[in-house]
């Protein structure tokens, strides 16, 4: 480009000098083609003035200055009598700037980039500055792997002397990373460091695109290897070369990276510095660094973090922490020293909340563990923010801590939150060997923005028919108490889905509080009930059915009791990655008036979610339930009877029938059990699809009668499969579909290999 200007001076000096063979001094100066530039301020740039004398090198000197304005695309100079007169043609303005094509690239990006070239409407066009722009493309574009992109710029002449500026981008394909190499590397194989990189050419490297090539992902490859390496002592780690072929084609990429990984280091002695606030005693117990163990980036880090984290619980919310190593070359050892700077303590001015059209400010700011106006404790605003995603009918919390002007030592906690929707229909479907079944509920989980829960239900399946409405005060009481009611009434007729021939007719009511007891979720469950029981033998009786009802007769009418405890350790209601959620529940019945029916059960069920890496998440799922008579009652009433088969909270193992495991009847229909083990072990693998979340998994489990046998573990039948879960955009609606294999059928076992439910939003 600089050649080509010189080489367009050059030019128009000659064509200068023809117009200036003599010299003259100039009286005036006369511009002529100026459009939108005025007279002044062409004659601003100007390195002469009228009386000055007109030379060859004055001429140059005009024409250089004129070019350099960046305004004109050609200058020429010629005189009449003494008037010097300048002929310039202006360079044109840009209407408009069109890009089409980019989506790996986004439209902010691009102008940004347009933006900072000096590419914006209604300024002067420059093709010198739309070369740049398309080589800063077509370069940020091969550093995201895309060798094989084309862009193609026009621009066309449009009226008034401007131009419409067409940008088009083919983007091609992204290179795909063909192999990845390593050099040097003696302490760990070459398969074990490349399970540490964002790259990767495996089985499921497709899912997350780890195998498509970028220059941001080498760069973050190269910054995971150091600090493994920094995580098992060696120090003196570098990646000293990173090379990349691109294939002729364009399509696939080799990488290799040339390590030196140096001698492995151990720490001899860990110091505290600064103001370390917290007492020695304090500060050994949180630190993960130990003399004579071998030195560790992340140990160092975490207990960095952990003294951190225990200062922003006493209010130190911007403590300083920093590791300071001194490292011994001869002797391969490092002395850590840890500098504490705990700075100002800190104080919450206010809590505020926005993105709440619905919900009421007062349901989101009882979940605030940590109060307005006192110190702040990290611990605590965690708590607070892990309330509110634990609600259920919130999408997405955002916090952000702001300090407040003038006062540095005071802080707002403000929370955006997107609201979900907060009616929800329920529609849920399932076909096996049993053929398909339906239902069906209305449930407000944010009654008019009070949090409050209001369920409609008005269901009907083979399993029967329910109608009921249930209400629940999440804060009957100030400090969390929750009270709910029910009302009901069920008709059951399991035998019309694959179990023991006989229907029930349920009325009845209850109250449940849950009382919170600790910090970590952990709640009482009280409930008390009254419940009339009609029970009604099918058209083909069974002799356990016949029988029971000579004992017992076939009205009942019920005091119900329930006793439980649970602990939410979910780190969001939604989709969770990590955390465990336990309960423990009884159900106590007894007789108000008439035939006793005395009974108990218990059940325990935990779900268990914990992240194994950046790519896979572990799940795994524990049912156990026993269930007994007592007083007048012998045994568990067989209509109260767990069920294992098909899919369910307490009774999963995909792949077998609906209800079909365990003791059967006289007729040879599933009859359940009054003891109860099952379980799932998944893994949660990646996808690209939002919301969706797929896994691989096994389920395994049984019901068996105790009074009539044992528990043999060796019945547990295992079934294997994939699932999925998705929440579908727009639809508003989680699908949910599973496809099962049975791992261990016996004779006699009723398979359902696919089942799927389907639930829709509505706001």
């Amino acid at each position: 480009m600089k050649f080509r200007s010189i080489l367009i001076s050059i030019l128009l000096f000659s064509m200068a000098l023809a117009h200036a063979e003599t010299r003259f001094t100039i009286s005036s100066i006369r511009f002529e083609g100026l459009q939108r530039i005025s007279n002044e301020t062409a004659s601003d740039y100007l390195p002469i003035k009228t009386g000055d004398t007109l030379s060859s090198q004055k001429t140059a000197q005009i024409i250089n200055a004129l070019y350099e304005t960046g305004f004109f695309e050609s200058v020429s100079i010629s005189h009449s009598n003494n008037t010097l007169i300048i002929h310039v043609v202006e360079r044109p303005t840009i209407a408009s700037i069109t890009v089409s094509g980019n989506s790996d690239i986004s439209k902010e990006q691009i102008d940004n980039v347009l933006k900072n070239i000096g590419l914006i409407d209604g300024l002067t066009f420059n093709q010198a500055a739309l070369d740049k722009f398309i080589a800063s493309l077509q370069a940020e574009y091969e550093n995201h792997g895309k060798y094989n992109v084309k862009i193609t710029p026009t621009v066309n002449k449009l009226s008034r002397n401007r131009v419409e500026i067409i940008i088009t981008v083919s983007e091609g394909r992204t290179a795909v990373i063909k192999d990845i190499t390593f050099v040097g590397n003696q302490a760990f194989s070459s398969k074990k460091l490349l399970g540490e990189l964002p790259l990767n050419t495996g089985f499921f490297s497709f899912i997350k695109h780890r195998n498509l090539f970028s220059q941001e992902k080498l760069a973050t490859a190269s910054t995971d290897l150091s600090n493994f390496y920094l995580d098992h002592g060696y120090v003196q780690f570098k990646v000293e070369s990173t090379q990349v072929t691109v294939t002729p084609d364009h399509n696939y990429v080799y990488i290799n990276f040339k390590l030196n990984e140096g001698p492995v280091y151990r720490l001899t002695q860990v110091n505290w510095a600064g103001k370390p606030i917290l007492s020695e005693k304090e500060l050994t117990s949180l630190s993960k660094v130990k003399a004579n163990d071998t030195f560790s980036r992340i140990t160092i880090q975490e207990t960095a973090q952990a003294i951190s984290e225990a200062l922003g619980n006493k209010g130190y919310a911007f403590a300083s922490v920093s590791p300071i190593p001194k490292i011994d070359e001869k002797n391969k050892t490092v002395a850590m020293t840890f500098f504490i700077e705990p700075g100002q303590r800190i104080y919450v001015r206010k809590i505020n909340f926005s993105g709440n059209v619905k919900t009421s400010e007062v349901v989101l700011r009882r979940e605030m563990r940590q109060p307005e106006g006192g110190v702040i404790a990290i611990k605590k605003v965690e708590q607070s923010t892990r309330r509110l995603k634990l609600l259920g009918y919130l999408e997405d919390v955002d916090l952000k801590t702001v300090p407040v002007p003038d006062k540095p030592d005071q802080v707002d906690l403000n929370y955006h939150v997107k609201e979900g929707p907060s009616a929800q229909a329920l529609f849920s479907a399932g076909y096996g060997t049993n053929g398909l079944t339906l239902s069906a509920q209305l449930n407000q989980n944010d009654f008019l923005g009070s949090g409050k829960y209001l369920g409609i239900n008005a269901s009907t399946s083979l399993m029967g028919q329910n109608y009921s409405i249930s209400y629940n005060n999440p804060y009957y009481t100030l400090d969390g108490v929750q009270r709910g009611f029910n009302v009901f009434y069920t008709r059951n007729t399991p035998g019309r889905l694959n179990t023991v021939n006989y229907t029930t007719d349920l009325f009845g009511g209850n109250v449940n509080y849950v009382i919170p007891i600790s910090p970590l979720d952990d709640a009482i469950h009280l409930g008390f009930g009254l419940q009339n029981t009609q029970l009604n033998p099918g058209g083909l009786v069974a002799e356990q059915v016949s029988y029971f009802i000579q004992q017992n007769g076939r009205y009942f009418n019920q005091a119900l009791f329930t006793l439980g405890w649970s602990r939410n350790g979910y780190d969001k209601a939604f989709f969770p990655t990590k955390g465990l959620y336990q309960s423990l529940n009884s159900e106590i019945s007894g007789p108000l008036v008439g035939t006793p029916l005395d009974y108990m059960k218990i059940t325990y069920h935990a779900h268990y979610y914990h992240q194994l890496n950046h790519i896979f998440t572990a799940s795994l799922v524990g049912n156990a339930g026993y269930g007994f008579g007592y007083g007048g009652s012998a045994e568990l009433p067989f209509f109260k009877n767990y069920y294992a088969g098909g899919t369910g909270i307490l009774g999963s193992v995909r792949g077998y029938d609906t209800n079909s495991l365990g003791p059967r009847d006289s007729l040879g229909v599933p009859l359940g059990g009054n003891t109860l083990l099952t379980g799932t072990a998944a893994l949660i693998f990646p996808n690209p699809v939002k919301n969706l979340r797929t896994s691989v998994f096994i389920d395994g489990g049984n019901v068996y009668n105790t009074y009539h046998g044992s528990v043999q573990l060796s019945q547990l039948r295992y079934s294997s499969g994939i699932a999925a879960e998705w929440q579908v955009p727009m639809l508003n609606f989680l699908l949910n579909l599973s496809a099962a294999l049975p791992l261990n059928s016996r004779t006699g076992d009723e398979t359902q290999p696919f089942q799927f439910s389907l639930g829709t939003n509505l706001d």
